[in-house]
């Protein structure tokens, strides 16, 4: 897959080194040069150039690449213009990063396909996590859709996953199972990413469920009780 990012501050800098470590190719680009040669030898390309000019971006071969990151949160005025940019390049995908609900409201509306707010997206995670002790991790997948890895009850212990019947009981998938298993001197993380009817469920284990958020809201309040 090939990414553009487009602003290279904190936020920019480390969704370049996670999706570059991560197996993409990415195009780094900032008007600051500082901020490009500071992941020059994690990018593919790491160029400066002005994100809202739109041959300047057709010069480097931004309108090919997948999907397009405009990481400039505090810059709003910018973001407008590179989101509007990337746009009328003919971009699949845009996903803009936003201050607040209002920013991502008006980002959306020229043009943006997912905007992302993580301030409000980490305070939701910390909430949940707090509120649910069992919480370990918690994705969204879609709007009213989330992944959640759960550390399950002691009463599910030994048991397979055809006998809990997640998906009949809750309507939620399972869809990884984490273990940590001794291997000679050391412990080691295990994960099942696609667990079968016949896998037994241990203690210690960290499932990622699947399903609609009520759903999952349930179960984790069932795994915490």
């Amino acid at each position: 897959m090939k990414v553009a990012v487009i602003g290279l501050g904190e936020f920019g800098k480390s969704l370049v080194l996670d999706l570059a470590r991560g197996g993409a190719e990415v195009i780094a680009v900032d008007i600051d040069m500082a901020a490009v040669e500071d992941v020059r030898d994690e990018a593919t390309l790491a160029v400066r150039l002005d994100g809202t000019d739109e041959k300047d971006l057709r010069a480097q071969g931004i309108e090919k690449v997948d999907a397009l990151v405009v990481a400039m949160g505090h810059a709003f005025e910018r973001a407008i213009m590179v989101t509007v940019a990337a746009k009328r390049l003919g971009i699949r995908r845009i996903v803009a990063r936003a201050m607040n609900d209002a920013h991502a409201r008006v980002l959306q509306a020229v043009g943006a396909d997912m905007v992302v707010v993580p301030l409000r997206d980490a305070a939701e995670s910390l909430t949940r996590r707090i509120l649910t002790p069992s919480i370990r991790n918690y994705f969204d997948l879609a709007d009213g859709v989330s992944i959640v890895e759960v550390a399950v009850p002691a009463r599910f212990h030994q048991k397979k996953l055809r006998e809990l019947d997640l998906r009949g009981r809750h309507r939620l998938n399972v869809v990884a199972i984490r273990r940590m298993e001794r291997d000679g001197a050391k412990v080691v993380e295990r994960v099942n990413p696609i667990p079968g009817g016949d896998e037994e469920i241990l203690e210690g284990d960290v499932v990622a469920i699947a399903g609609y958020d009520r759903d999952v809201a349930e179960f984790t309040r069932l795994a915490s009780g």
